[in-house]
């Protein structure tokens, strides 16, 4: 099982999914995190160990936000930035 916090910038049906899945997943709505700046964002992250997971490309910067002793931080580029685009499944052929 992996541990995720779900930036506010994803649908907190996401964490739902996740849930679904099998994965402890909270969002930082949940947490009183709404609104955070980045980084205390992080500083929430780097003591709790979640993945976090996020559309919020300023975390894509390692020098700024990586850690080796962080679980890490999964920036998602998608297609269509509406929640249909987060929670849909990826095509098979795209394998």
């Amino acid at each position: 099982m992996t541990r995720f916090k779900l930036d506010d910038n994803l649908p907190s049906r996401a964490a739902l999914v996740l849930r679904k899945a099998g994965h402890d997943a909270s969002t930082v709505s949940e947490e009183g995190l709404g609104g955070s700046s980045d980084e205390a964002l992080a500083r929430a992250c780097a003591d709790e160990d979640p993945v976090l997971l996020t559309l919020d490309l300023d975390f894509a910067d390692i020098r700024a936000y990586g850690s080796p002793d962080s679980p890490g931080i999964v920036v998602l580029r998608v297609r269509h930035q509406g929640t249909r685009g987060h929670l849909r499944p990826p095509r098979e052929e795209r394998f």
